[in-house]
């Protein structure tokens, strides 16, 4: 049985673990709606000729569900030629970016109990709880996580800026000397979700720069072995 102090160190970086766990995924979370907000403001840019400063003026101060809804409208005008398959693809990544932002806001609205056990416990989960309204007045929502399911969950976010990234690509206007990337060959299927193909998946994918006209690759300082 370990001693009292072995437990309360095991505990400190369980709780330090936990704490840069949590604050990873809300950093994942910001960094998926701010490409969200990218991709809308690349497209009105490089695509429709609008001004920079009009088009963050467009995406200043929106909330996550406006730049979804905004995004998802310019995609209809945008890309008017898709086929039912391809829409399918395009409603399943906004079901899962609508899906991380429900699971980020009830797991960041929460009082977490990370410093908090009972002395002499080994600690292998974090309590928590929020305060729900019902028709019956209110119920107390608590739950547990674990460290591991905090870490899948960042692995999912990873999985969902990879998809964003495709959206981006697929948005952009091309040289006339360049082939739009195949829609369905950027993205597979695993378990029964959408996912961004293998080969693409680097972040801001090095392969498909060479695809971005030269003057959104010099802007934002993306360079290319393929030119």
């Amino acid at each position: 049985m370990p001693n009292i102090n072995d437990i309360k160190k095991h505990n400190k970086q369980f709780e330090d673990e936990f704490y840069r766990a949590l604050g990873k995924f809300n950093v994942f979370y910001e960094q998926v709606m701010h490409d969200i907000g990218m991709v809308i403001h690349n497209t009105l840019v490089f695509r429709y000729g609008l001004k920079g400063e009009i088009a963050w003026t467009v995406i200043a101060d929106l909330s996550a569900e406006q730049l979804q809804t905004l995004l998802r409208s310019i995609i209809v005008q945008t890309l008017t030629d898709l086929e039912q398959m391809e829409k399918m693809i395009i409603n399943d990544i906004f079901k899962q970016i609508k899906n991380l932002q429900q699971v980020r806001n009830d797991l960041i609205h929460r009082m977490w109990h990370v410093e908090w056990g009972t002395p002499g416990e080994v600690k292998s989960d974090v309590h928590s709880y929020k305060v729900k309204k019902t028709k019956e007045g209110f119920t107390f929502k608590g739950g547990a996580e674990t460290l591991e399911v905090l870490n899948d969950m960042i692995v999912e976010e990873t999985h969902i800026l990879w998809l964003v990234e495709r959206l981006w690509v697929l948005m952009m206007p091309l040289p006339p000397d360049k082939t739009a990337p195949v829609f369905d060959k950027q993205f597979v299927t695993e378990n029964g979700t959408i996912r961004c193909a293998p080969k693409v998946r680097t972040y801001k994918g090095r392969e498909t720069l060479h695809l971005l006209p030269e003057k959104v690759r010099k802007i934002y300082g993306l360079e290319s072995d393929s030119n």
